[in-house]
């Protein structure tokens, strides 16, 4: 079931869009994502997907930007196809791509396949006018805070992953369009190819931060980001890249630790998911800091 609010919008967007048709058949509920909510649409025109912002999206979501991404990406059939996308309002539908599934984090030959694919996307030399500072983004989150962090070493755990940044920026960097929320959800695939779905936060960025994306999200230990790291450097990583990828993936469980506290204050939960995050600042922090300097 569907509530009055998700009816009304969706039938205010076929009668603005006339691109999807003048009837509507049957709205259903798809999934409630961790940003968005995103529903089944049927209409006289065919099948799609209708996303509406999730509760508190408004603030953590630049939707120009992300219209601005699908423009740059649009050619290239990288990504599921965008029909229409309204800043303005907040939506976007895209056309249903029927018998997919998501990238299984546990099935390592679709791991391999998907990493493999966003190389490829790294490769495409696609570009933006904006880019994502994942240190200014972690302070960002953390301002949107209405009471202090549930942890109570936060302020010890968000001193180390900050002072890992000295260290980074000596690293080689590999700019480019990096996809930001590249975790295994938004690989969709079919009988005969990939899609990356998504691109609300993509910018510019040191592309090597989307390994670190998918290894957070996918919950893995060392051994397992060890054969992320694998699948994608397909000839070998080199210490230095190695490092920055830990680097990323402390700061980024710091980011989507923020991330789920401020979605907390709204009072969205997301119970181990969080507290996982968290652990990888806290976790990942100190052993870098320890190798570094002990």
């Amino acid at each position: 079931m569907i509530d009055m609010t998700t009816e009304l919008m969706c039938r205010h967007i076929v009668a603005t869009e006339k691109c999807l048709g003048r009837e509507i058949v049957s709205i259903q509920p798809m999934k409630e994502g961790m940003t968005n909510d995103s529903f089944l649409l049927q209409t006289d025109c065919g099948q799609f997907v209708v996303r509406l912002n999730g509760n508190g999206s408004e603030v953590l979501i630049d939707r120009y930007q992300e219209a601005e991404v699908y423009r740059a990406i649009s050619q290239s059939e990288i990504s599921d196809h965008v029909v229409c996308i309204s800043p303005e309002a907040g939506y976007k539908v895209t056309r249903y791509i029927p018998k997919a599934h998501v990238c299984d984090k546990n099935n390592w030959y679709e791991v391999g396949q998907a990493l493999r694919f966003l190389h490829r996307m790294h490769d495409m030399k696609f570009a933006v006018s904006y880019q994502f500072d994942i240190w200014r983004q972690i302070n960002f989150y953390e301002s949107l805070w209405k009471e202090k962090s549930c942890y109570g070493d936060y302020e010890q755990v968000k001193a180390r992953v900050l002072s890992l940044r000295e260290k980074l920026l000596s690293l080689p960097v590999r700019m480019g369009l990096a996809h930001i929320d590249s975790v295994a959800d938004n690989f969709l695939f079919t009988d005969n190819r990939i899609y990356l779905i998504d691109w609300e936060y993509a910018a510019m960025c040191d592309q090597h931060i989307d390994l670190a994306m998918f290894c957070v999200y996918a919950g893995y230990e060392s051994k397992e980001i060890e054969k992320v790291l694998q699948s994608y450097f397909t000839d070998g990583v080199a210490d230095d890249i190695r490092l920055k990828i830990y680097i990323y993936i402390a700061a980024a469980g710091l980011l989507w630790s923020n991330w789920c506290e401020f979605k907390r204050m709204c009072g969205i939960h997301f119970g181990t998911y969080a507290e996982q995050q968290y652990e990888y600042a806290s976790r990942y922090s100190d052993l870098i800091l320890c190798d570094l300097w002990c």
